[in-house]
């Protein structure tokens, strides 16, 4: 498998342990259980996964036209269902909002990723939307998030957190973030995160 710089998981990690750090939140210890995992695969040296095979042009919607964190995980797991990743969307939902009550995971610089492990998840996939004006996610550094990913896992495993450390890790670079906020399309959307991925 490719090897990639261990650059964009130390800025991950460091990026996540200073807001763990620095906010008083009942959730923090969700931002470190994510930072320690950052780490572990930043000693392993190489990606396990290509983001690009866990998203489709059907689990991708541009320039979504969403009001509250809400709108956004119905239209996210909408999205799941579509690319043919869940067997009940409403049981995956509630998964998601019970895990979003647990730990918010609105991480800051316009990112959220909403993720949770379920029985109702045939397929593990990922789902995106960009949202223009930004929606209030409750994340760390108190700005809206506009874009944002959903990660569907089985049960069974931490599938889900080799997902999130990668995602992660690669959104870190501030013009890609910029170039996904501008896609025009889900084929352009996915074709930046290509090239990003090498």
């Amino acid at each position: 498998m490719k090897s990639v710089p261990s650059a964009p998981r130390n800025e991950a990690a460091d990026f996540l342990r200073e807001k763990a750090d620095n906010f008083v939140d009942p959730h923090i210890s969700c931002i470190r259980w994510v930072t320690e995992n950052l780490e572990f695969n930043k000693k392993k040296g190489h990606a396990t996964m290509k983001i690009t095979d866990l998203l489709s042009p059907e689990s991708v919607l541009v320039d979504a036209d969403i009001d509250s964190r809400e709108k956004a995980i119905s239209v996210l797991v909408d999205l799941h269902e579509k690319a043919g990743h869940l067997s009940d969307k409403e049981v995956y939902r509630q998964a998601v909002l019970k895990r979003e009550a647990e730990c918010a995971t609105a991480i800051g610089m316009g990112l959220a990723i909403p993720h949770a492990k379920s029985d109702a998840v045939k397929t593990a996939g990922l789902a995106a939307v960009t949202v223009p004006g930004g929606i209030d996610c409750d994340a760390l550094d108190g700005q809206p998030s506009n874009l944002i990913f959903m990660i569907a896992a089985p049960d069974d495993g931490d599938l889900h957190l080799e997902i999130l450390s990668e995602l992660v890790g690669l959104l870190m670079d501030e013009d890609l973030r910029t170039g996904l906020l501008q896609a025009g399309s889900p084929e352009a959307f996915l074709a930046l995160l290509s090239e990003a991925e090498g």
